[in-house]
Formats: structure tokens, sequence, C-alpha cells
């Protein structure tokens, strides 16, 4: 993160709360990069959707190719147009990214602070000092995620907001620890860092379900709403009793959420 700050912001070092902060909603976005074969991107930043030929390929069980090395096919949801793929950023280890001349987990870094920061003035010029709920709040009226909860219905807004926070505030705790004796300029050990999987992605719950071993075969950790993930959905929500559907509603994924806390 240090790296990609200075080569964005002209050498200037971030602060120990900038980095925090950037590094929670990486960590809970795509667990710093780790997430989906390594792809190198930290926050979940997509690229561009599928193309109506690149749906028929879908449609008819085909894979779409990429039409370069930055981008990768995933999963996402919306609480109201549902289940659908498109193209993520990628970075790959090794392939420079020339508008940030980094690769890797540092072009992920850099594309994050493009996003996160220069898109969104309210957040970059509060970075320094923002909570996790402001930042969860400004990020959700700037459209960066959109949660899990219908935000047409009552509470649906604060409830969306009020899971990113909670993610936000358990995420920049474990990096504010792992960081307390780090000054900006010096070397750190990364923190060990355990992450929440994001239940507003079919990612999140993937990594939730095999968390909890709900089926004796780990599932595949491609953000692809299959007939397996929807199987082993199936089964945690009997086991949980609540809805059984396959679907991963705003029920499941608070059953989700109080089975991990338990586990």
């Amino acid at each position: 993160m240090v790296t990609a700050w200075q080569k964005r912001y002209s050498g200037q070092l971030p602060t120990k709360h900038a980095v925090v902060m950037t590094c929670a909603v990486a960590e809970h976005e795509t667990v710093c990069g780790d997430a989906w074969n390594h792809s190198g991107n930290w926050g979940a930043i997509q690229r561009r959707p599928m193309t109506a030929n690149e749906r028929a390929v879908a449609g008819a069980g085909g894979t779409p190719q990429p039409t370069d090395a930055f981008e990768q096919l995933h999963g996402d949801s919306s609480p109201i147009n549902g289940h659908y793929a498109t193209w993520f950023w990628s970075f790959p280890s090794g392939v420079i990214y020339e508008p940030a001349g980094l690769a890797g987990d540092a072009a992920g870094a850099w594309k994050l602070l493009e996003v996160l920061l220069d898109h969104r003035a309210n957040i970059k010029n509060a970075i320094n000092v923002i909570d996790a709920q402001t930042l969860a709040s400004d990020m959700y009226h700037t459209r960066y995620y959109e949660g899990v909860h219908d935000p047409r219905k009552p509470g649906g807004v604060e409830a969306n907001i009020a899971d990113y926070s909670h993610a936000l505030a358990w995420a920049s705790g474990a990096f504010s620890q792992g960081l307390v004796d780090w000054q900006p300029g010096g070397d750190v050990t990364p923190p060990s860092v355990t992450s929440t999987p994001c239940l507003t992605t079919v990612l999140g719950v993937q990594q939730a379900l095999n968390r909890l071993s709900v089926t004796d075969q780990p599932l595949k950790e491609d953000g692809v709403y299959g007939p397996k993930t929807r199987a082993a959905l199936i089964v945690f929500q009997q086991q949980a009793g609540i809805q059984v559907d396959g679907a991963i509603s705003p029920e499941t994924s608070a059953a989700l959420t109080n089975a991990l806390a338990a586990a």
C-alpha cells in the first residue's frame, strides 16, 4: 500500500491511519488481493460488463475470454438485480500495469487508491481521520458497494451500511494492532489477518460455507453461483432452520454471519 501511495501521490508517504483504513477496505473486499486466484485486485473493482456476445457464450455453457491480462470474469450480486457475472480488474504478478508502472499487489493497491480516494473527494479529504461508520456510509452513497439488504425496504440502506461498517471496524482494528509500532517510512511485517468473508458476494458466501464445512467436498471459490453452491446453500439453510430456497437472501446472510461468529 505504501509503495502504491508513493507512486500515485508523487512520493508522498501516507499516514498510518490512511494505511489502516484503505487496507481495511482491501481486506474486506478481496483479502488484500488474494481472492479470485490471487488476482491482485485490492478492492473488488469492476472493469467492464460482459458484452452481448460474451453473455451468449456464457449462456451456451462456454467461458468468455478476457481481452487482456488485466481482467478476470467473476460473479457478483445485487439485492435488486440478483446475481450476475462481470469483468473485474486483475493485476498478475510480473505483468506491469503501465499507468501505474507497477505489477501484482502494488498495482492493485494503486487502482484502489484511484477508485476509493481520487474518485471520491469526500473520502480522500478525510482519509487521515475517517472512522469505519463514515467510510462505510460514504462508500455506500457513492455506490462503491450495494450490500445484501433491499434498499427499497424500510431499514435496508441502514442495514447495508451497518454490515459494511462492522466489517471495516474489525479489519481496521486488526491492522491497527499489527502496525502499532510502525511509522510512515519504516519497515513493517504485515499483520496476520484472518478475513471475514464478504457476504455481499457469491465468493464470500462460498468462503463462508467452506469455513463452516457445510459439504464434504469444499466448494470451488470462484464467485460463480452454480449448482454446487446452490446445493450447499440449501444444506446450510436446512441446518439453520431458515427458508430453504438456495438463495443468498438477507436471512441467509444473517444466519451465515451468526454461524461464523459461533464457529
